[in-house]
């Protein structure tokens, strides 16, 4: 796609490009007053990008706009909110496509307009295996997976809930031909349950085992078994996990037997296990071992150019799922664009299938009103008022400033959905920092 950036001369068109240019799309540019001068037939899409325009002076922008018009390019508008009554007006003019960033920034204009872009563009590169995804920071996920998948090396996903992190581990098992994926969740089991899922146990180790059993480690070959939740692993199983790794052997409980085998280890936190090494609740040794091939997956909120072909995917999920017809948003998504994303790519697929839900008929435009009503209604719990602080003048310094922390950090966290990483980073304090203030003043996590 041929596409040309224009702006008035204080816009940075140069930083936006470049962006652009991270997502395969080819961009060139040129200030507002010399567009007339440039080769309208080159280009098959213009973004006019407009910050502090009024509709006079939209409407003056889209005048210079009409040798583009006769060669039947496309003309995107990147301009301030508008009324209905004012966007009417300029779609008369022939626009068909408004775009409202979430701020003027240049990565906020980028995004939107990449956003745009990827979800007209269907020869794009749009997904990867089963990630759906086209953005800069995607396709590094992707070239990194290309990379490490086919290698026996432990692999060690990291990212907060709701990025993909299983999906990333069926992708490292897809790209390396293994035959067997397993998952285990950490969390799920007792140390001794673990061990006994990985490594095996004899008859009569422990009460309950009655038989022996082979670890899946060794009885799946030369598959993959995915760690899930690694960061809950309890410090004894750590150790014994740091050994497999290290000697590619296994000793079942109970036995003196030592089995080689050959299965590739994939680990998934959304803890900072570095903080969580200076915590003395991860082992610095086994995180050394594991992270020479690491992948992190960014949150949604940096990746926010994803969102209309994520919101276009998980529509086709949920026609295919209850046989509808439903189409995109008649409105633009600039909404979805204005919020964190706290909970990331599974929150935004719950926001597209409540709104789908509502939809007036099965072959209706999902409604971006009901979006917005729908991230509202997952986020209805009210915040504490962190201005309303309850103190008299017998309290200490030290007791105003717990309860100062005590009622900031819960609304923090509250608005996070209890995420220390994210609260931690909104703090402005690392993870260890944030920890230790939440122990000091008693408050709960």
């Amino acid at each position: 796609m041929s596409l040309l950036l224009a702006a008035p001369k204080e816009v940075q068109l140069s930083s936006i490009a470049r962006f652009l240019e991270k997502g395969n799309h080819k961009a060139s540019t040129t200030d507002l007053p010399s567009i007339k001068s440039v080769d309208h037939s080159n280009f098959n899409m213009i973004v006019l990008i407009l910050p502090h325009a009024d509709l006079a002076a939209i409407g003056s922008a889209i005048t210079r706009m009409q040798p583009f018009f006769e060669a039947q390019a496309h003309i995107v508008l990147c301009v301030p909110m508008m009324t209905e009554e004012d966007i009417l007006k300029i779609q008369k003019r022939g626009i068909s496509t408004i775009l409202t960033p979430s701020d003027w920034s240049e990565n906020s204009i980028a995004d939107r307009i990449l956003g745009e872009l990827t979800l007209n563009d269907p020869q794009g590169d749009q997904s990867f295996g089963a990630f759906k995804g086209a953005s800069p920071a995607m396709k590094a996920v992707y070239s990194h997976l290309q990379k490490i998948a086919h290698l026996n090396e432990p692999v060690l996903i990291q990212g907060e809930t709701g990025t993909g992190k299983e999906i990333c581990a069926q992708e490292i098992h897809r790209l390396s031909k293994r035959n067997n994926l397993f998952p285990i969740n950490c969390a799920a089991l007792s140390t001794e349950l673990f061990e006994s899922e990985l490594f095996g146990h004899k008859r009569g180790a422990f009460s309950g085992a009655v038989s022996d059993r082979t670890g899946l480690l060794s009885a799946i070959g030369d598959g993959t078994i995915f760690l899930d939740e690694i960061g809950e692993l309890a410090q004894t199983s750590q150790a014994k996990l740091l050994r497999a790794i290290e000697q590619r052997e296994i000793r079942p409980i109970g036995s003196n037997q030592l089995i080689p085998f050959k299965a590739r280890l994939v680990l998934a936190t959304n803890r900072d296990l570095r903080e969580e090494c200076l915590q003395g609740n991860f082992r610095s040794d086994l995180l050394e071992r594991c992270q020479t091939f690491q992948v992190q997956l960014p949150p949604l909120r940096d990746r926010l150019s994803d969102i209309p072909l994520l919101v276009k995917h998980f529509i086709g999920l949920y026609n295919n799922e209850y046989n509808q017809d439903l189409t995109m948003p008649e409105k633009g998504l600039d909404a979805l664009f204005q919020y964190t994303w706290p909970r990331n790519v599974r929150e935004l697929r719950n926001a597209v299938w409540r709104a789908a839900a509502y939809a007036v008929s099965p072959e209706a435009s999902i409604s971006i009103e009901q979006l917005e009503e729908s991230i509202a209604r997952s986020h209805n719990r009210e915040p504490q008022n962190p201005f309303s602080i309850p103190f008299d003048l017998t309290d200490t310094w030290q007791d105003v400033q717990a309860k100062s922390w005590s009622i900031y950090s819960g609304a923090l966290l509250d608005a996070v959905d209890n995420n220390i990483d994210v609260a931690a980073k909104r703090a402005g304090l690392s993870r260890s920092t944030f920890y230790d203030k939440n122990k000091k003043f008693k408050t709960s996590e």
